[in-house]
């Protein structure tokens, strides 16, 4: 069981592996060098491609996949811990806005 676990993946499976990896460690380095300018992260991406599909060829599949985990967890905790807390803060916005306020309601016919 142990050696089905530690077996490559098949090609696409594997490419699809290492670009969400790629893209989680990316996010995870932007929250340490913010001011770096746009074009360097997509050099870290490619270096990061390569180097994780490296690890993942030459060391063990291991290397891909505790890659992935970390992108998971970077990725992962921006929708969960950012994302939906925003979604949900306009969506209060929006319903408290919209309900009728008795000052700002307008009757209808002649008022005296």
């Amino acid at each position: 069981m142990l050696n089905e676990m530690l077996a490559l993946p098949d090609s696409l499976t594997m490419i699809v592996l290492i670009a969400v990896a790629a893209v989680g460690i990316t996010e995870w380095l932007k929250g340490f060098f913010k001011a770096a300018p746009t074009w360097v992260w997509g050099v870290v991406g490619i270096v990061l491609c390569f180097g994780i599909g490296i690890l993942a060829l030459c060391v063990s599949p291991i290397m891909l996949y505790a890659a992935d985990a970390v992108a998971f967890m970077q990725l992962c905790y921006s929708l969960i811990v950012q994302t939906v807390p925003a979604i949900f803060k306009g969506i209060a916005a929006r319903l408290t806005d919209s309900a009728p306020d008795a000052a700002s309601t307008k009757t209808m016919g002649p008022t005296a």
